[in-house]
């Protein structure tokens, strides 16, 4: 790729297809700042950040888009 071109990016709304990679990416997120910073954890696990994930994903009336 040149340094002219860009990649072509797609952003789409989330389904709660997403939700498992989306709920890990969030778990690993914030425990990882948590840790840095002596926090207590927002997620005890990574199935908490994806059952939030899911409901978000799939609740009407949030915005995913």
């Amino acid at each position: 790729m040149s340094a002219n071109t860009q990649p072509n990016i797609v952003i789409r709304p989330a389904t709660p297809n997403d939700a498992a990679v989306c709920g890990q990416i969030c778990y690993d997120a914030f425990s990882t700042l948590n840790a840095a910073h002596n926090f207590p954890a927002d997620f005890p696990t990574p199935e908490v950040a994806i059952g939030l994930m899911t409901w978000l994903f799939s609740a009407p009336g949030i915005h995913r888009g």
